[in-house]
């Protein structure tokens, strides 16, 4: 139901999350007019690389190389495989960010900066409005759960729209009531 205080309650715990310990990611699913595809994943790793929506311009892909070398280079005690250096390295990721890649190599790459910007902290991954998630976003989250730890996955939806979510199968629920105008 809209207006039970969800985006709130996210914004809530997010605001007390410790960045040293954590590594959090959030995005927000919009209607399938107005989003794009892996849209909450694509948000929250633009915003933890500190690069543009859609890295398109000179200055936005340099600043993306620059965070993907950082990522890379603080991943302390995590053991990146080669393979996933060389994909991080390619221009791929930067297809993958601007929504240029083929959907399974975006998927990959996700996946790939996902544990590599956890550098084996807490991963916090928080997306609002999910009743609105497209496919390839679920088909994420699903590899994201399978292969990155530690990782909290908290998810917003209204409860109209809930339904057997196979990328949220063994999901704890919490219903919220709307407030009161006492409470509220």
């Amino acid at each position: 139901e809209p207006g039970v205080g969800k985006t709130r309650l996210l914004d809530e715990l997010v605001r007390r999350l410790d960045p040293g310990r954590h590594s959090l990611l959030t995005g927000t699913c919009e209607n399938q007019r107005g989003g794009e595809p892996l849209q909450p994943l694509l948000q929250g790793l633009r915003s933890a690389l500190g690069v543009a929506e859609t890295p398109v311009g000179a200055e936005d892909v340099q600043r993306l190389r620059q965070s993907l070398q950082d990522a890379l280079a603080g991943s302390d005690g995590l053991e990146v495989a080669s393979a996933e250096t060389e994909l991080l390295e390619s221009s791929n990721a930067l297809l993958s960010l601007a929504g240029a890649a083929p959907p399974r190599e975006r998927v990959r790459t996700l996946v790939c900066l996902t544990r590599v910007l956890a550098r084996g902290r807490m991963t916090v991954l928080v997306i609002d409005d999910w009743q609105w998630v497209d496919d390839a976003s679920r088909q994420a989250l699903q590899a994201i759960v399978a292969q990155v730890s530690p990782l909290v996955v908290l998810v917003a939806e209204r409860a109209d729209y809930h339904d057997e979510d196979p990328a949220l199968a063994d999901a704890e629920s919490l219903d919220l009531q709307p407030l009161d105008d006492a409470e509220g």
